[in-house]
């Protein structure tokens, strides 16, 4: 009698059980509508939907073409911008347009809405033309929801592996301390906000169907999201290189167990599905290469001379510690992030092998090409595909800290904090000229700049409270 009322009250009361599960969503919803909040205060504060250099002009081309002419040759959206003059022809008459087209497709659906409020609104100065500030404002729009969805989708991931408290924390500081939040806001048409959601979706999709016995139908669905990564950016491949690697792991550990009979039945029921959600989307992109550009597989970048690959030497150091838009130099919050991988293993060891083979794979093919730094950019840019990885290593270091170590969360609540202060600091730096555009930064003069230009916010703040002080006065 007295083991079975232990275990009644272990078990609780249906009531109980109940309020177990209001609280969860409770702290689900406060999680999310915290970062949904967040995100509407910076928006106004940071977005700035342009299309006025190199990389947006090429992004955005496709969408507008597609759009307004139905066609997929850019010359016309090239001569627009100032972009046609040193740009060759492609082998099947194309403008060569060397980005990828996967973000012009993200954003066509809200641009497909504002060119029909345009067309039968007939607003007073705006051109149905594609290239008025609606259509550009649609596309930065959708740019900004995808980074703040990799955030809620990993999230929702960190929680149920981490619980609230490390899985929120974890999301807004990855989030706020890492280039993410500059490309979403600031620079949104280029592909890296995009790119976040689409590895946020495989890192889920992936995750679920693994607990769902992999079923063909989760297969098939992260196949699709591995398809469409690829048409945004040819490097995440990675995800199928990965997964096939588990495939082929599985094959041979299940083999020494059930036989080689068995366990090749069960990889191909595996693989069956997921080559066809790949094939329903790379099949087009192969005839779009083909298409435009002459050729059934080609590094875009090479024709007009925006970079090289050579596998043989790759710079993975100079990635990681180069001045020059180095990872841990310009956003050292990822250092953390990669410290919670060994947590992140004692939690879920297939997880953590998956997500730091994916971490390898992109560090060697950044390496590898000869542009590693990413040309003018605030800080490593190409790195932003990681940050829902980045979230689950930093919930798993998080989660250790206070329940292991039981470090005050006050204290990772201010930790992170300033990491998140340094990278708007430094966001500043960038965007008045402060520090470099392109090329190695004076580290001592960075640091420098970073109390300068912090003294000089903390004044401008103050002057502004005072401002609205008075004004309600």
């Amino acid at each position: 009698m007295l083991n079975l009322h232990s275990r009644k009250r272990e078990i609780g009361s249906p009531r109980d059980a109940m309020t177990q599960v209001a609280q969860r969503f409770r702290q689900v919803w406060l999680g999310w509508r915290l970062i949904v909040l967040l995100y509407l205060v910076l928006f106004p504060a940071l977005f700035r939907p342009m299309v006025y250099r190199i990389d947006p002009v090429g992004y955005y081309s496709w969408a507008r073409s597609l759009l307004i002419d139905g066609d997929l040759d850019v010359r016309n959206e090239f001569t627009h911008y100032d972009m046609a003059g040193d740009v060759p022809t492609t082998p099947t008459g194309f403008m060569h347009n060397q980005w990828a087209a996967g973000s012009g497709l993200m954003w066509l659906p809200l641009m497909k809405v504002m060119h029909l409020a345009v067309s039968l609104g007939s607003w007073p100065g705006i051109a149905a033309d594609g290239y008025s500030w609606p259509y550009v404002w649609a596309a930065a729009f959708t740019s900004t929801m995808a980074g703040l969805g990799a955030i809620v989708l990993t999230y929702t991931l960190a929680r149920r592996l981490f619980g609230n408290f490390a899985a929120l924390l974890a999301s807004l500081v990855v989030w706020l301390a890492t280039p993410l939040v500059y490309y979403q806001y600031y620079e949104p048409l280029f592909a890296h906000a995009n790119d976040a959601l689409l590895n946020a979706f495989f890192v889920l999709v992936w995750w679920h169907g693994r607990k769902h016995g992999r079923k063909p139908v989760w297969m098939f669905g992260l196949g699709l999201v591995i398809g469409a990564a690829i048409w945004l950016r040819v490097q995440n491949i990675i995800m199928l290189i990965i997964v096939l690697l588990e495939v082929g792991f599985d094959l041979l550990r299940d083999a020494a167990r059930d036989g080689w009979k068995a366990s090749a039945r069960q990889s191909v029921v595996r693989i069956a599905p997921l080559a066809g959600g790949v094939a329903l989307l790379l099949v087009p992109l192969l005839l779009f290469w083909h298409t435009v550009y002459g050729a059934w597989i080609l590094n875009t970048y090479q024709a007009t001379g925006g970079g090289v690959f050579d596998l043989r030497t790759p710079h993975m150091l100079d990635v990681l510690v180069s001045t020059n838009r180095g990872l841990f130099v310009w956003s050292p919050v990822t250092l953390l992030c990669l410290a919670g991988v060994w947590w992140l293993f004692r939690a879920d060891r297939r997880l953590a092998i998956v997500l730091s083979g994916v971490f390898l794979l992109q560090l060697y093919i950044v390496g590898a090409w000869s542009h590693w730094a990413g040309g003018a950019a605030f800080g490593p840019r190409f790195w932003i595909t990681m940050v829902p990885y980045f979230i689950l290593g930093l919930a798993a270091l998080v989660h250790y800290l206070d329940h292991r170590i039981r470090l005050p969360r006050f204290g990772l609540v201010l930790a992170g904090g300033f990491l998140v202060v340094w990278n708007f600091l430094l966001m500043l730096q960038y965007a008045t000229g402060m520090v470099q555009a392109v090329g190695s930064i004076d580290l001592t003069k960075m640091v420098q700049n970073q109390l300068l230009v912090g003294s000089r916010a903390s004044q401008h703040i103050m002057q502004r409270l005072k401002w609205l002080i008075d004004i309600a006065k």
